[in-house]
């Protein structure tokens, strides 16, 4: 039997050859020597990046081992910290927590800020109107209103092509108030304006 503290935990190996005990034996003691060579060469500084690295780590549990061969293995796939990082911010938009309301609640929450904040009655009426066509349409909750089903609602109305911009500026309004008030997570508008609400 074969003890192995090279992970920082005791593992025992047994073998049923003496000739393969003494051969993992020997790897394992040249191995121990070769990282007490390489802990005595170590720099100030590379000794800092260590301990911060630990020390960063140590609220979510997780070595220094697991977290550079994570990153190691990241970084084939994306090439550059920045990438990771830009990956990690739209994994973090796509599956932050949103509040589930169907499309007709969040058309009325539209509507009376729209009210509040004094819009005329006519701007009123027409996104009524708009907003309420949608809304019979899509009887679902609006983060699940998908760009392609948008399209092809939008395409069966049969408008001029004037009138389907007309409605794609009131969704894109619609759809950037929904992520504002944290209903949404998108806006299924694709290449619509950028309005505020």
């Amino acid at each position: 039997m074969v003890a192995d503290v090279s992970t920082g935990t005791r593992r025992f190996a047994s073998f049923k050859i003496k000739s393969e005990a003494l051969a993992e034996a020997d790897r394992l003691a040249r191995k121990k020597a070769s990282l007490a060579t390489m802990v005595q060469s170590i720099t100030n500084a590379q000794a800092i990046d260590y301990f911060n690295a630990v020390d960063r780590l140590k609220p979510f549990n997780v070595s220094v081992d697991a977290a550079t061969s994570t990153v190691a293995d990241c970084l084939k796939d994306a090439g550059s910290l920045d990438v990771i990082r830009e990956a990690v911010k739209f994994y973090r938009l796509r599956h932050r927590k949103v509040v589930n309301k169907r499309v007709a609640e969040v058309v009325a929450d539209l509507l009376k800020v729209k009210k509040s904040r004094g819009a005329s009655g006519r701007y009123l009426k027409d996104l009524s109107s708009r907003l309420g066509m949608f809304a019979e349409a899509f009887q679902i909750n609006i983060g699940n209103v998908t760009t392609p089903k948008l399209h092809t609602w939008l395409d069966n109305l049969k408008l001029s092509a004037q009138s389907v911009r007309n409605f794609r500026t009131v969704l894109n309004l619609f759809f950037t108030f929904a992520i504002a008030r944290g209903y949404a997570v998108d806006n299924p508008v694709a290449g619509g304006l950028s309005i505020k609400y």
